[in-house]
């Protein structure tokens, strides 16, 4: 009978140094995986900031292009492109981390970006969006939660003259003109504001009908007199529009509304000037 013997490959050991590595036997330490990192400008951003710069490295061998594949676990507060390139040769590259004001009071809020590339060790990084609330319109009542208080109906400015109505319901203000050429609904009390700064006038107009429809402001805190600028003008649908026009007062009190020729009406869901 003849035994064939099986092949033992052998293990070499030492006490003080451990398993050896013998060429041809295998073993010994492996190559490391190669590493991402990522980094932020800041880690703390304030919701409104509007971007904010990440920095994504790898580690080892620089040789070759590499593309790194990022993520945001929360996209209303942070968004990223959807990959980044590190060119042949460096060893980090810069993105863009987009921050996202959602104008509710909501808390601070954490995201997470994540990088990640074929045979890399993947990494991830949180930036913290910081609460800055919802802006306060310089206006009271600009949503007419308190009816038509802070709001009225002026027929004296520019020598023209006009009937007017103001009403509120379900939160939403209708004001028209029912007769003689013109009326203005304008805001009650004149706004404080500063000479030369920037402030945003927004509107939602829910309805209109009939004649020349305008929004605008006096640069003054007394209409009689002044005819106002007209930014914008409303004709027709479709409902609800909003729209965000700037201004730059020359005065320290100011009026925003609308002018509403024979026959026109619009209604309102809010109106507010906020500082830009």
């Amino acid at each position: 009978m003849t035994i064939a013997r099986s092949l033992i490959t052998p293990l070499i050991y030492d006490v003080t140094l451990g398993l050896l590595d013998v060429p041809g036997l295998g073993g010994g330490t492996p190559t490391p995986v190669p590493t991402l990192s990522l980094s932020f400008a800041s880690s703390s951003v304030a919701e409104d900031a509007g971007t904010v710069v990440g920095t994504v490295t790898r580690s080892g061998d620089t040789t070759g292009a590499l593309t790194v594949t990022l993520a945001s676990d929360d996209t209303s507060e942070a968004t990223v492109p959807a990959s980044v390139d590190i060119a042949d040769g460096d060893s980090d590259a810069d993105f863009t981390i987009t921050i996202l004001n959602e104008n509710t009071a909501d808390g601070d809020q954490v995201a997470t970006i994540s990088a990640s590339a074929t045979d890399f060790t993947g990494a991830s990084a949180n930036v913290t969006v910081t609460d800055v609330g919802v802006a306060t319109s310089l206006n009271p009542n600009s949503d007419f939660s308190n009816g038509t208080t802070g709001w009225l109906i002026d027929n004296s400015m520019g020598g023209f003259s006009g009937v007017g109505s103001i009403s509120e319901t379900g939160g939403e203000l209708t004001s028209a003109c029912t007769g003689g050429v013109a009326v203005w609904l304008i805001t009650e009390a004149a706004i404080v504001v500063t000479p030369g700064q920037s402030y945003d006038v927004t509107y939602t107009v829910t309805d209109q009908a009939g004649g020349f429809n305008g929004i605008g402001w006096w640069d003054t805190a007394d209409t009689s007199g002044f005819l106002p600028t007209l930014p914008d003008f409303i004709s027709g649908g479709p409902f609800p529009v909003t729209s965000t026009f700037r201004i730059t007062p020359g005065s320290s009190q100011i009026r925003i509304g609308a002018q509403m020729n024979n026959g026109a009406s619009l209604t309102f869901s809010e109106f507010k000037i906020e500082a830009a």
